[in-house]
């Protein structure tokens, strides 16, 4: 079933708008049956940053984890997952916080196993490219090279 989902052809966009409406449909009449006095509660300002929370820190993340699994390989792209750790290192250097010696060790491995998983799965890629083969049109006919 989820091989169907990573088809190039395949729209996220359209993926998650369906998922997006189906929960909106089943989950809201729960909301507001159990938490109705929660949400009479709430102002304007909380709920644009939850929508903005919601939008950015859920949606935008899953929908680019997911174009990256149609456009590499769901290894490549659960692995670049972890170059988050590295970033928030870079971020703790661009603010000047103290950081340990274990802590650039641990960013530097995450690093090396990244590039690691990336170079290993090149070379699958490239020699099945990069061969021309040959197909035979019918039994008497000419033969053409296909690269």
């Amino acid at each position: 079933v989820l091989s169907s989902l990573v088809q190039p052809q395949f729209s996220m966009a359209m993926l998650f708008g369906v998922i997006g409406l189906c929960i909106l449909l089943l989950a809201s009449p729960f909301v507001f049956a159990f938490k109705h006095e929660a949400l009479s509660q709430m102002t304007p300002e909380v709920f644009g940053l939850l929508i903005f929370n919601g939008l950015f820190d859920n949606v935008l993340s899953q929908f680019a984890w997911a174009k990256a699994v149609q456009l590499t390989s769901p290894t490549t792209a659960t692995v670049g997952l972890s170059l988050t750790i590295p970033l928030s290192v870079l971020a703790d250097v661009l603010r000047q916080k103290d950081l340990t010696p274990w802590t650039l060790l641990a960013a530097l491995l995450v690093v090396l196993g990244f590039l690691s998983v990336t170079y290993a799965s090149k070379p699958a890629e490239a020699a099945a490219g990069s061969q021309p083969v040959e197909v035979q049109v019918d039994a008497g006919g000419p033969r053409r090279l296909i690269s």
